[in-house]
C-alpha cells in the first residue's frame, strides 16, 4: 500500500478552517467518473468513504469534481446531500421515474425506445430529461436556473463537472469543458472563448507540489492569477451543469448553451476526471501541493468498435472508453508520486475501481442495479483496509488534531490496518465496511 500515506493540515473538522496548518497546505480532491446507471456503484464507494471517516463528503476534500453520472454526483455531494438521496435519484433516473412509478423513468424509457434515434438522433426525448433534472436540483433546494453557491466555509467545496464542447473554428472537433463554482481568473464563457483555444498557458501540473509561497489559503475563491488550461465558465446554471456533463450522445439530446454552443457527454473527451483536477488544481492554488486525490471509477466496459459517423460511431465512443480512463489513471498516479513528499509525509492517490464491467450504461432492471450495487459492497469489504487508510488520511488532512495523533503513534507509515481501524473509531468513523443490502 505504497501509494497510501499521510499529508497533513489544521484546524478542527469542518473543511471551512481546513487545509490551513502551514503555508503551503497539501489538497484533498475527489473525482468520479462517469458510467450512466453504473453512478450508483460510486454511491457505495462514497457510503463507505464516510462511514469510515464519520464525516460528509464535502467536508472532506476543498476540490470535488466529475464527469456525466459523477458530474451530477458531484454536485449531489458538493450540497450536502446523503448518499442515501443520491441513490434515490439515480433510481428514480433507472426505473422508479419522478412520480415513482415508472412512468417517466428515463432510463427504462431509453431501453424501450431505440427507434427513436433513427429519428431524432437520441433516445430520450429532451423534455423527459428536464422534467428530471428540475426534479433533482429540486431536492437540493434550488432551481434550475440556479448558479451551484461560490466555495465557502462550512458550504460548497470547489466544484466542477466536464462537457465535451464542439469547437468549430479549427474544424469540428472535442474538447473539455469545465464548468465550476469559482471564477476561472478572468477566462470567459464559450461565447468569448472558444475561437482561440489557448484562453490559457499551459499549467505544469507537477507544479501543485512545488514548494513556492502564495498557496496559503487566504481566500477560499483560491488565486485566479492563473490561467486555467480548460475552456470554462463559472456561471452556468445548474441543469446547465447537469445536462452539459451529462448530454450522452444516442441516449440524450446534446446540450446548446444561451450562445448557442454545443456541448455533449464529458465522457466523449474526458470520462476521468482525474487529469482536468490536476490542472484546475494547479490554476486555482499555484504551487500547493496535492496531498490526497480520491479517484471512484465506475467499472470496466467493453471494447466497441469505432465507424466513421452517425450513431454507431458514437455508440463505440462511450463503449471504448477504457483505455482513455485507464492512461488517464497511470498519467495521474504518476503525476501524484512524483510530487515531493511534505513534512507528513508523500502524498495520496487512491484509486477505486469496481469490476461492474458486465453492466449497460443504461442498465434499468431492478434486480440488475441490486446486482451491481451487491457487487460493490463486495469490492469495498475486500478494500476496506485501502479505504480505511485513505479516510484517515482524509481526516489528517482535514485536522491537525487527527494528525498529531498519528505522529503520536509513530507516524502513517508504520501503522498496521488495525491501528488505522483504532484510529478511525478514536476520530468518530466506522472502518468496518457497509454489510450487503445495507
Amino acid at each position: 500500500m505504497s501509494d497510501l500515506s499521510a499529508t497533513t493540515q489544521k484546524s478542527p473538522s469542518k473543511r471551512a478552517s481546513l487545509s490551513v496548518w502551514d503555508t503551503v497546505a497539501p489538497l484533498r480532491v475527489l473525482c468520479i467518473d462517469g458510467g450512466g446507471t453504473k453512478g450508483l456503484a460510486t454511491t457505495e464507494l462514497l457510503r463507505a468513504i464516510e462511514k469510515a471517516s464519520g464525516r460528509k463528503s464535502r467536508d472532506l476534500f476543498d476540490l470535488i469534481g466529475g464527469t456525466s453520472i459523477g458530474g451530477c454526483c458531484a454536485i449531489h455531494v458538493s450540497s450536502g446531500g446523503s448518499v442515501d438521496n443520491l441513490v434515490e435519484m439515480l433510481q428514480r433516473m433507472a426505473y422508479k421515474g419522478v412520480d415513482g412509478k415508472g412512468t417517466d423513468a428515463v432510463m427504462s424509457y431509453s431501453a424501450s425506445h431505440a427507434w427513436r434515434i433513427l429519428t431524432h438522433g437520441c433516445k430520450v426525448p429532451v423534455e423527459r430529461v428536464d422534467n428530471f433534472l428540475r426534479y433533482v436540483i429540486g431536492t437540493l433546494g434550488m432551481t434550475v436556473s440556479d448558479i451551484a453557491p461560490r466555495p465557502s466555509p462550512g458550504g460548497w467545496p470547489h466544484l466542477f463537472t466536464v462537457s465535451s464542447l464542439n469547437v468549430k473554428k479549427r474544424g469540428t472537433f472535442w474538447a473539455p469543458f469545465v464548468c465550476s463554482n469559482y471564477e476561472r481568473g478572468g477566462q470567459g464563457a464559450a461565447g468569448d472563448s472558444a475561437a482561440p483555444l489557448e484562453v490559457g498557458v499551459e499549467v505544469d501540473v507537477e507544479a501543485a507540489g512545488g514548494d513556492s509561497g502564495g498557496g496559503s489559503r487566504d481566500s477560499l475563491e483560491g488565486n485566479s492569477s492563473q490561467k486555467f488550461v480548460h475552456l470554462g465558465r463559472s456561471d452556468c446554471p445548474l441543469l446547465g451543469m447537469m445536462r452539459s456533463t451529462s448530454a450522452a450522445p444516442t441516449f440524450f439530446p446534446p446540450y446548446f448553451d444561451e450562445d448557442g454552443n454545443e456541448h455533449v457527454d464529458g465522457a466523449i473527451v474526458q470520462n476521468n476526471p482525474s487529469g482536468v483536477a490536476l490542472k484546475e488544481a494547479a490554476a486555482l492554488w499555484p504551487g500547493r501541493r496535492v496531498g490526497c486525490l480520491v479517484s471512484l471509477g465506475t467499472g470496466k466496459h467493453v471494447e466497441a468498435p469505432k465507424t466513421a459517423s452517425g450513431p454507431l460511431y458514437w455508440l463505440g465512443s462511450l463503449l471504448s472508453l477504457p483505455m482513455q480512463v485507464h492512461v488517464t489513471h497511470m498519467e495521474v498516479k504518476a503525476t501524484i508520486q512524483s510530487q515531493p513528499p511534505h513534512k507528513a509525509g508523500p502524498p495520496l492517490y487512491a484509486r477505486f475501481d469496481p469490476p461492474t464491467g458486465d453492466f449497460a450504461l443504461d442498465e434499468h432492471m431492478p434486480q440488475r442495479l441490486r446486482a451491481m450495487q451487491s457487487i460493490t459492497t463486495q469490492y469495498c469489504q475486500r478494500k476496506a483496509a485501502k479505504i480505511n487508510r485513505t479516510a484517515l488520511t482524509l481526516l489528517m488532512l482535514s485536522d491537525r488534531s487527527i494528525y498529531r495523533m498519528v505522529q503520536h503513534c509513530g507516524g502513517f507509515g508504520v501503522l498496521s490496518d488495525e491501528m488505522v481501524r483504532e484510529l478511525l473509531i478514536d476520530c468518530g468513523g466506522d472502518p468496518d465496511p457497509p454489510p450487503n443490502g445495507h
